[in-house]
């Protein structure tokens, strides 16, 4: 066991190194990045001469699919990699003779080419095996460091390396010794560790099945709440490097299999299920990558670990929206080859590449050479040039801060043992007549950043984007990169930028800053450390109070209608408000735009202040009675001020500041029976006021749905009687209803089966496709009095769809989808004593329809 801390710095003649913070930083000059930059250039025009001269002159140019460098060797099978502050890229894993034994470490500087000057070899004299470990960033500590491995699980090593001096020293100790495991880290700079199994792949049949979390001057801590075998089980393989992802709201989401789960860290940890991922896109041969704020890109795999060959690679790719809680699954389109162990790569202009990968789990067959690029904002894939060898288990990949994507390694065990790498050159990189298209050259970056830091950087150019990528620690297909889009101005050669405000969305640690112009081509990166500077421990709540209570009379209060893509922004109509724009226009933005989560729905709005932008809405009301008003505000670069007017009279100037959402909110008693608000920009000194989730309540709203179970009484309504243990499912009889299977039968789950809870109780019921499963229940009633009858509603792991029917007349058909519950309701009026009322399984594609709480409320 050990924890590895690798901190490569190139130290050149002239760099100064300051103390700041209790850590040492580099201050590179600009005569240092102008000759980094002109030696990558070098390689870069090396390798295109070798790749046009291998091109077949009638394939499309560059700047369509893209390019390929020279096939390197490399002195062992890169298991692991990342990019380090200088730029460089450190691997290890394997052994000289392609095996498995991460002995050494290489770095490599990538704008030396890929000549022997190019490599420094750290050589591991303290004989621990870093192989199917995990890397990670630190910024509180402004290092890399590696967590779990093999030899010795009673302590643990640091490596720390400059080109000057290379140490390799013991650490603090992990709580578990662990291969194949995740690690996360939290908005405040902790790490949590979860999955692995001591003693490599042998020790799969007693997993570890607790995560344990580091922090820092503390040290590693079990935590106890998390314990649960089920989770990292032995047979599902669910601790093969769980899928791992930090949410807006401070919970880790994560894939072990295909059980999606929450990890809530605080008080020693607990353990949320979220069910199934109801696609095939899953386990330790799939890729995921979080492409913009709390969305992630779940893609391709389908197999529980490198040694089963029962599913092909599957072409499905899955948005995971974790700005919900719990979160929404949408499906993006499918890619074009189906994959497994491929990378998923998010680059600087947000588009994400997928390389690598083949059909057949670790096989020659059906291997997929060429790569291809999903573009968030038009969900589609483009297919780019093919590679010539195939990267398989123990590949990986990483984005190079000159916006190239190293790929390299693949073997031990596997059909190739590929000691070899090359570079991907994306087509962003090129010029129409294929030379190398020109790049603005950014200087005088800080060498670190805290959270809602303004910095500045020189830029030789216009800027057209800034993004913020955070550096990806790569291995197994798991991907640790973080993007961000940054809001910035420029005043000639100046760019003033606004880092990330919250540590949820961007974690510490070392990222990758990009200036984009106007025709999509990246800088090169400049390497900057995000800092957090708050206490460690819990982080501060992001979302702002709960609405008041009751139902909202304000039509789009969220701006939903009307969508814009995720992380972008866009002008449409705005239904359901007046603006002063001409046809009633505003500026909306989808989520994660500037780094920014709404705070109700997927979408917000920004009141300009260059007008200044007006909202208007008038809603009929109940003349004498007091309704509340709210909103959710939040200053985009600075304190901005919005003007509440109801019915003509203002009701103040409200004034919020950026990094977090302010609610504001009042009453008011209108005469009439109609009521007027609008929301107005009066100072908008960053551009612009942002709102959301616009709302006003009072006894004018709808009356609420009827209570369960109103005057009539269901037997059994819950399915509670004949009881299944929590976690478990059985065929049992249902008392209180008659079933279509013999003996009255049904399959029940408890809570907790499948990760699932019921709406009601502690058990509900699964009503099988096959069959199809009915049940039928008669009550007694009052002829002609009117009654509404009401089901939660829940897809196994599709789509799925019941009938309903009272007394032999359909109700009809009620769909509902997986990952929540959906009540469907209906009225019936009862011509005699008695309804009969029955649910039946017509669409059970995923198995089953999950159904709970029934209840018929009445009489009226």
């Amino acid at each position: 066991m050990f924890l590895l801390l690798a901190v490569c710095r190139q130290v050149n003649k002239g760099e100064k190194m300051i103390e700041r913070g209790g850590s040492r930083k580099q201050h590179k000059s600009a005569a240092f990045r102008r000759d980094w930059r002109s030696k990558l250039s070098v390689l870069f025009a090396f390798s295109m001469v070798v790749g046009l001269l291998s091109t077949n002159p009638a394939s499309a140019a560059p700047a369509d699919e893209g390019e390929w460098s020279e096939l390197a060797d490399w002195a062992f099978i890169p298991v692991h990699a990342f990019v380090d502050e200088d730029g460089n890229l450190v691997t290890y894993g394997g052994t000289r003779a392609g095996g498995q034994g991460g002995y050494e470490v290489d770095v490599w500087n990538p704008s030396l080419g890929f000549g022997p000057a190019s490599h420094t070899t750290i050589a591991n004299e303290l004989g621990t095996n870093l192989f199917c470990s995990i890397s990670v960033s630190d910024a509180p500590g402004q290092r890399s460091f590696l967590l779990g491995g093999q030899t010795t699980a009673s302590r643990t090593n640091t490596f720390s390396a400059t080109f000057d001096d290379n140490v390799l020293a013991d650490a603090e100790e992990l709580a578990e010794p662990r291969w194949y495991p995740t690690a996360t880290t939290l908005g405040d700079g902790r790490i949590v560790l979860q999955g692995g199994i001591p003693n490599g792949f042998g020790g799969r049949a007693n997993p570890i099945t607790v995560a344990e979390m580091y922090t820092p001057g503390v040290g590693w801590r079990t935590m106890e709440g998390t314990r649960d075998p089920g989770l990292w089980a032995t047979f599902n393989y669910g601790w093969w490097y769980p899928r791992a992802h930090l949410t807006p709201q401070g919970k880790i989401w994560s894939l072990a299999w295909d059980e999606m789960f929450y990890i809530e860290p605080e008080n020693g940890g607990a353990i949320t299920r979220l069910g199934q991922l109801p696609t095939d896109n899953r386990g330790a041969t799939s890729a995921s990558v979080m492409y913009n704020s709390g969305l992630v890109l779940q893609v391709g795999g389908g197999e529980r670990g490198s040694d089963e060959t029962r599913f092909p690679g599957s072409n499905k790719a899955t948005i995971v929206d974790l700005n919900f809680d719990p979160p929404q699954l949408r499906p993006a389109a499918d890619m074009n080859f189906g994959r497994h162990w491929h990378d998923a790569i998010v680059l600087p202009d947000g588009k994400v590449l997928v390389v690598g990968g083949s059909g057949v789990n670790n096989s020659d067959a059906e291997v997929t050479y060429a790569p291809e690029l999903w573009d968030p904002v038009t969900n589609t894939w483009t297919v780019l040039k093919a590679n010539t060898t195939a990267r398989l288990y123990h590949s990986t990949a990483a984005l190079l801060p000159d916006g190239s994507v190293f790929t390299g390694g693949g073997g031990a065990p596997g059909p190739f043992t590929n000691l070899n790498a090359d570079v991907f050159y994306p087509p962003y990189l090129f010029a129409g007549d294929g030379s190398r298209a020109a790049k603005l050259d950014v200087t005088d970056a800080p060498s670190a950043v805290s959270h809602g830091d303004n910095f500045t950087v020189n830029v030789s150019g216009t800027a057209d984007r800034v993004t913020f990528i955070k550096t990806n620690n790569a291995t197994h297909s798991l991907n640790s990169q973080i993007f961000q889009e940054l809001s910035f101005t420029q005043s000639g050669g100046t760019l003033s930028i606004t880092a990330p405000r919250e540590p949820n969305v961007a974690t510490p640690g070392l990222y990758m800053l990009y200036v984009l112009d106007a025709n999509g081509v990246p800088s090169d990166a400049e390497m900057v450390w995000l800092n957090y500077d708050g206490e460690v421990g819990p982080p501060p709540p992001i979302n702002p109070p709960p609405p008041p209570t009751g139902d909202n009379l304000l039509s789009n209060g969220s701006f939903e209608v009307n969508t814009v893509a995720d992380g972008a922004w866009g002008v449409p109509a705005v239904p359901g408000w007046d603006t002063s724009r001409p046809g009633d226009t505003l500026e909306i933005w989808g989520t994660g735009h500037s780094g920014i989560i709404p705070t109700d729905g997927r979408q917000l709005a920004e009141l300009n202040g260059n007008g200044p932008d007006t909202i208007t809405q008038t809603v009929a009301v109940t003349p004498g009675t007091q309704y509340t008003w709210a909103i959710d505000h939040r200053g985009r670069l600075d304190a901005d001020t919005l003007e509440v007017t109801i019915n003509g009279a203002s009701q103040g100037q409200y004034t919020a500041q950026t990094g977090s959402w302010t609610t504001h909110s009042g009453t008011f008693t209108p005469s009439g029976s109609e009521l007027t608000i609008s929301f107005q920009a009066i100072d908008a000194g960053g551009f612009g006021n942002l709102i959301d989730n616009a709302r006003l309540t009072g006894a004018g709203s709808p009356p609420p749905p009827p209570p369960p179970p109103g005057d009539v009484t269901v037997a059994n309504f819950s399915f509670e009687e004949d009881n299944v243990v929590d976690g478990g499912w059985g065929v049992r009889a249902v008392p209180g209803w008659d079933t279509n299977r013999s003996g009255d039968v049904l399959e029940l789950w408890a809570t907790g089966h499948r990760g699932i809870t019921p709406t009601d109780g502690r058990q509900f019921a699964e009503l099988n496709g096959d069959g199809p499963d009915t049940i039928t229940q008669t009550i007694a009633v009052t002829a002609g009095a009117s009654y509404r009858w009401s089901i939660d509603h829940r897809g196994r792991i599709d789509a799925d769809t019941i009938e309903v029917t009272v007394d032999g007349v359909s109700q009809g058909n009620f769909t509902a989808q997986p990952g929540s519950w959906t009540t469907h309701s209906g009225a019936v009026s009862p011509a005699g004593s008695e309804m009969t009322i029955s649910f039946r399984a017509v669409d059970a594609g995923s198995l089953g329809n999950l159904i709970d709480n029934v209840r018929i409320a009445g009489a009226q």
